[in-house]
């Protein structure tokens, strides 16, 4: 249980506060003391490291360093980081427009021959792009399994329009230390006490530099993560590629209640999972209750406005965990939410499903600045004996998971 002064004598509290002070010295040197993951260079200082990018975006990788001003014949090796060996005559017809670059294609059993060479990761001003599956992410985690040693950020993407979403929070982490104390003694393991502080790094400076990736998928933690058999309740579905890894996981015995409240993914969903009999699609938003709400219309960053209505929106039905379980008996043994900054709102309505179930949880806390530690500390007061993990899934400081597991299934892995 978190920390209530009011509980304890006076000899207690001050042997608490006490205490406080030595954890947030420490947490303070830690986060003082952060490592560099990466940084920001310039295209006259490349030192001859490979340019990292994807099929997607090489065309716009090549004309942006021709642009700044480098000698063709110079030019480092673009390296192409891309498991589908089909895009060899796409690169091929792009290299015809930049005859003097040597490129080449990589996958993960070539990656001994980078070890300890350092790269430059590169994508457009505008941000990543749309398909999903080509993320800025995933190629820094192909560069981190290729083995190379020092990975650097382009200085265009230290002003990404994709960052510009971020405000800058100054002194986000000693306004709020408190609180993030409160989540730091919950953490597990120093990978997510690490994660945590970077973070809160991110949120007062909007650096990438100290952001980690964690290195292993997101919402399948080592330890939380869907197993055979489970009921799995997924807010958020988009394109339903976690429905899919859900699948692979829960094998037939499983069922998955999928939450999806745009209506313009549902058709796409109801074909990519028609012959999935365990995977029921609700095209409904998870809240705390029952009722009606607009959504902004931003694909699958929408967010739930309860009142607005306007040409920007489009209305929705909402309803929360707790009823959907109570009057279905489904039960719940894993709960995913990835729903724009609704996800603490969908708690609220989702306790007496976790207090009944105890469920693996895999929950964004990205969306809203506090969301990082209002979150944990709301799971942790509910008096379920939640152990947690902190995974960031995203060089941009966002996809960032609190993954929760009760002790006592925890001392069964």
């Amino acid at each position: 249980m978190l920390f209530s002064k009011r509980q304890f004598s006076r000899k207690e509290v001050h042997a608490m506060n006490e205490f406080e002070n030595i954890l947030h010295s420490k947490m303070r040197h830690e986060y003082e003391n952060l490592p560099s993951q990466r940084k920001f260079i310039t295209p006259n200082n490349l030192c001859g490291r490979v340019v990292l990018t994807q099929q997607s975006v090489l065309e716009a990788t090549l004309t942006y360093y021709k642009k700044s001003g480098l000698n063709l014949n110079k030019f480092p090796v673009v390296v192409v980081a891309d498991m589908d060996t089909n895009i060899l005559p796409q690169v091929a017809e792009v290299l015809a427009k930049f005859p003097n670059i040597a490129t080449c294609v990589i996958g993960s059993d070539m990656a001994t021959q980078f070890a300890d060479r350092g790269c430059v990761v590169y994508y457009p001003d505008d941000g990543p792009p749309p398909e999903w599956r080509c993320s800025l992410r995933e190629t820094v985690y192909f560069a981190k399994n290729c083995g190379f040693s020092l990975i650097d950020l382009d200085e265009t993407m230290n002003s990404n329009t994709f960052l510009q979403r971020y405000r800058v929070w100054p002194n986000y982490f000693e306004n709020n230390i408190g609180d993030l104390a409160n989540v730091y003694i919950h953490l597990e393991d120093q990978e997510s006490r690490h994660a945590l502080l970077a973070m809160a790094n991110f949120r007062s400076t909007r650096s990438l530099c100290v952001v980690p990736i964690t290195n292993y998928p997101q919402y399948f933690h080592p330890f939380v993560m869907p197993k055979r058999g489970d009921v799995i309740y997924e807010g958020g579905i988009a394109n339903g590629n976690s429905t899919s890894a859900f699948l692979q996981k829960i094998g037939s015995e499983g069922r998955i209640f999928a939450f999806e409240p745009m209506k313009s993914f549902i058709p796409h969903l109801k074909e990519k999972f028609k012959d999935n009999q365990n995977v029921t699609l609700i095209n409904k938003g998870l809240w705390d209750e029952k009722g009606t709400a607009y959504l902004t219309q931003n694909g699958a960053a929408s967010t739930v406005v309860r009142s607005v209505r306007d040409e920007n929106t489009v209305a929705c039905e909402l309803c929360s965990i707790d009823e959907y379980e109570a009057k279905n008996k489904t039960g719940c043994d894993f709960i995913k939410l990835d729903i724009e900054g609704a996800e603490a709102t969908c708690l609220h309505g989702a306790m007496r499903t976790i207090h009944k179930y105890r469920p693996r949880l895999a929950i964004s806390i990205y969306h809203k600045p506090k969301d990082l530690f209002e979150i944990p500390i709301m799971i942790a007061e509910s008096g379920i004996p939640y152990c947690f993990y902190l995974g960031i899934h995203s060089v941009y400081g966002s996809e960032v998971i609190l993954y929760g597991i009760t002790k006592s299934e925890l001392t069964e892995c």
